[in-house]
């Protein structure tokens, strides 16, 4: 089978992972597959492709944009790439690439076309963005009619979806990363190098991290307001933020502003989720999910978890009260995390629990669930 995967940026992000697993996977089973992405947008996937001698094209007019013009232009672009190359499955990755759905179907309406919603973006009931929810739906209702296979990561989305009625939709495949871990010795070590500390420093701290992209969805603010309260009871405590984005600078300044600089430290690595096992906690307070990868990741680490309730974190963590609290509310944030810090027996049983959720998500099932889909007529 030859498949196109086609996905907008190439940075490190959880849609660009899975794309990647799915790729690899499908290659060693001797499908013909190549990637298809946005110039320009990133290296991670580009490094990633190459060292697996996966092929791939970038497109100059494909990009996180709503603009008319440039989406003529990536249409454009796509059908002289389409007169060149023909493919059993284009499967779509990001908003961005539905474009490609209609050109596809206008010039080769036997491949078939299957598009992952990664989330439901602004269009997730968590967005208080109304006005780019009002374009995305219209954006949506125009292109997914040249889609074969809507499919969603979690089962929270698909209800929401279709009662939003945006698609009717019954598939759900779960995301299922590939992750070398670090062992939790290994990890601090990591961690101390990274933040130019001596070796034994992080032995008697409170570790909390989390993994993500630094903007508005992910409200890591939640953590930097709660930090101040939570080290009145335990000093001990520091907290690792992995990631880049919009909002660094503001966050910067929070930290500043919360005299927070000798217990938050924002770092930047490729393969962050290899530290995982030096978290004591990992903290996700997002606004809006779909399935998040960094929480799969986090749980497949054997970690106790503090997540906002939202998008599918409470399939995978089995509507565990302890390990999930309500979006926004800094004190149920607190709470959740003191009882792990402050309760032995909580913290252990909630890793023996995390061993048992884990096994939910497996590469292998993700990736014959996808090939159900390509070959269903």
């Amino acid at each position: 089978m030859k498949i196109l995967f086609l996905i907008t940026k190439a940075e490190v992000g959880g849609a660009q992972k899975m794309t990647l697993t799915l790729s690899k996977e499908l290659k060693r089973r001797g499908h013909e597959v190549m990637l298809g992405l946005g110039k320009n947008t990133g290296t991670f996937l580009i490094d990633e492709l190459q060292k697996e001698d996966i092929p791939f094209h970038t497109f100059s007019y494909l990009s996180r944009s709503l603009n008319p013009l440039l989406i003529f232009q990536f249409k454009k672009e796509f059908s002289q790439f389409l007169s060149k190359n023909s493919f059993d499955v284009i499967h779509l990755n990001s908003s961005n690439t539905l474009p490609a759905a209609e050109v596809t179907k206008k010039k080769s309406p036997k491949t078939k076309t299957v598009f992952t919603f990664r989330g439901l973006s602004y269009l997730d009931p968590g967005s208080k963005k109304y006005l780019l929810k009002f374009f995305f739906q219209k954006f949506y209702l125009h292109y997914l009619p040249f889609i074969d296979h809507p499919v969603f990561v979690s089962q929270t989305n698909r209800e929401y979806a279709n009662k939003i009625n945006l698609c009717k939709s019954q598939e759900v495949v779960y995301n299922a990363p590939e992750v070398e871990y670090l062992s939790k010795q290994e990890s601090e070590e990591e961690l101390e190098r990274l933040i130019h500390k001596e070796k034994g420093f992080l032995r008697e701290k409170q570790i909390l991290g989390s993994i993500g992209r630094l903007a508005y969805p992910k409200n890591y603010e939640l953590i930097f307001k709660a930090l101040p309260k939570l080290l009145q009871t335990n000093p001990n405590i520091l907290f690792f933020l992995f990631g880049s984005g919009p909002e660094f600078q503001n966050y910067q300044s929070i930290i500043q502003k919360e005299n927070l600089s000798e217990n938050v430290f924002i770092l930047q690595a490729e393969n962050a989720a290899q530290y995982l096992k030096g978290f004591h906690i990992f903290v996700l307070p997002s606004l809006y999910e779909g399935l998040s990868i960094t929480l799969i990741e986090a749980l497949q680490a054997h970690i106790p978890i503090v997540a906002s309730d939202v998008g599918g974190s409470h399939e995978v963590l089995h509507d565990d009260t302890n390990q999930l609290f309500e979006s926004g509310h800094e004190t149920a944030l607190c709470e959740k995390i003191k009882a792990f810090l402050d309760n032995r027996m909580l913290f252990e049983e909630t890793i023996e629990k995390n061993k048992v959720f884990s096994k939910d998500f497996g590469v292998k099932t993700m990736v014959e669930d996808y090939l159900k889909i390509y070959t269903k007529k």
